[in-house]
């Protein structure tokens, strides 16, 4: 599932019920406004009917509608819509007006009745009025009216509500937006010193500045950084420990083996203790290697310790430590550095050991007489590169060169197996890249670890660090 945002979600819980009673609200003040402007109206039109009520008569018991031509204008003051009305007695009597008018389907002699009708094939507003006469009867005045004005009218209600309730969602959208941002910034500081934390540093995050909500999850962090922080200081003591149990008894057995080899005369026997000196020397290659090993994977659980190294010291050092194994086996070991210091982020140690590893793997593979180049470059990247002129590494076989005692087909060379699986876990715990190519006019072999941290980076996080 993809993963939102907490202020996506913030955003979306605030917003949606905010436009939703930004509607209701719409939709309320609209009906309001609609019923308001019905009122307004009505009263107008009771106000009519009551003029015309006005102007009736009664001369000899009957009743005279007296409405001149400029009072019916008076009546239709709105040019908007047509006015209508009707003068008769509740014994169906006509007196005056529009006769065209129909009533209320109910009749209610107490009080003025409002209802809709069609008139003329147009939609009205009709008010009857009732009033009773000396002889029994009552009058009926009936006063209609067009809706053109009210509509217009409902429209600008509307209008005005949308528009007011739309500037306030927007005023309030915009302010719960900013308002969380701001809300959220203690989670960027948090987030900058997490992102600046030393990538191979298990030292506690600092949680001065982080929110209440926060603080707990960043210190659940820092107790899972203690944690390993143990985890890996038990796993040193128990290397360091069998280390030594390991080492001493191997040393021992070959002080003996080789005291037996100088005092002892029969070829055979001597033959049979030379051979099991050989078996202790490889034995002893082999558990370095898985101590090695070990180590390493230690330091890619944990990424505990971390300082500015300098590549160019690191690649110096380590064709010097090889330097006599180069010499006994007749391999030309040169060393090209970079013209200026190269820095990473990174632990010395384990980068030598890396280096060592790849330079012992090119002397062994090559043949004597042939060159092997350590270099330090910058062309694509901050680089280490080993090349040699050896029987290379077939370009199926590159990626399995890798895992633990992986050999190639048909190598008759000694080996543990284990140096270029040293080399990966290192590579991946200093968040590098390794990639084996072909040696120059493609002889040999060409291996490249690529850092992701410039020089300029590892600076800053020097700068950091002091």
């Amino acid at each position: 599932m993809k993963s939102q945002s907490l202020k996506s979600k913030l955003l979306t819980w605030l917003i949606t019920p905010l436009v939703l009673f930004g509607c209701l609200s719409s939709y309320v003040t609209y009906k309001l406004a609609v019923a308001s402007v019905d009122e307004m109206n009505d009263d107008f039109l009771l106000n009519s009917a009551d003029s015309v009520l006005a102007r009736i008569k009664m001369v000899n018991g009957a009743a005279k509608v007296d409405l001149p031509a400029a009072a019916q204008a008076m009546l239709r003051h709105n040019d908007r819509d047509k006015f209508y009305y009707e003068v008769s007695e509740s014994n169906g009597t006509f007196l005056s007006g529009d006769p065209n008018i129909p009533g209320p389907t109910a009749v209610d002699n107490s009080g003025p009745t409002f209802y809709n009708a069609t008139v003329g094939g147009e939609e009205v507003r009709v008010i009857k009025l009732a009033h009773p006469m000396e002889n029994g009867n009552y009058l009926i005045v009936q006063c209609a009216e067009t809706l053109n004005a009210r509509r217009d009218m409902y429209k600008r209600a509307l209008i005005a509500a949308l528009g007011v309730h739309l500037l306030f969602i927007v005023f309030v959208v915009v302010a719960v937006f900013f308002g969380i941002g701001q809300g959220l910034m203690p989670l960027k500081v948090v987030e900058e010193k997490i992102s600046r934390h030393i990538p191979l540093s298990l030292d506690p995050i600092d949680v001065s500045a982080a929110p209440s909500e926060v603080a707990t999850l960043v210190s659940t962090i820092n107790g899972l950084f203690e944690t390993l922080r143990n985890y890996i200081r038990a796993r040193e003591r128990f290397l360091a420990n069998a280390a030594h149990q390991l080492r001493t008894p191997l040393a021992g057995a070959k002080t003996y083996l080789e005291l037996a080899i100088k005092h002892v005369n029969d070829e055979e026997t001597k033959s049979s203790l030379e051979k099991a000196d050989l078996g202790l020397n490889r034995m002893r290659h082999l558990i370095d290697r898985l101590l090695v090993l070990e180590r390493s994977e230690s330091e890619t659980l944990a990424k505990s310790k971390s300082e500015i190294v300098d590549l160019n010291e690191v690649a110096e050092a380590a064709a010097f430590e090889l330097a006599d194994l180069a010499v006994a086996r007749g391999i030309d070991l040169e060393c090209a550095v970079a013209d200026k210091s190269v820095s990473i982020v990174g632990e010395r140690a384990s980068l030598l050991e890396m280096l060592k590893n790849l330079i012992e793997n090119a002397i062994h593979y090559s043949e004597k007489g042939k060159s092997v180049i350590v270099s330090v470059e910058q062309a694509d990247g901050t680089k280490l590169v080993v090349k040699d002129e050896g029987i290379g590494i077939p370009e199926p076989e590159r990626a399995k060169v890798f895992e633990r005692f992986y050999r190639l087909d048909g190598t008759k060379r000694e080996g543990s197996g284990l140096g270029l699986a040293i080399v990966k876990e290192i590579v991946d715990a200093h968040g590098a890249y390794v990639s084996i190519s072909n040696g120059a006019n493609g002889l040999g072999t060409k291996i490249e670890v690529t850092f992701p941290r410039s020089t300029n980076e590892a600076n800053s996080n020097l700068e950091r660090l002091l």
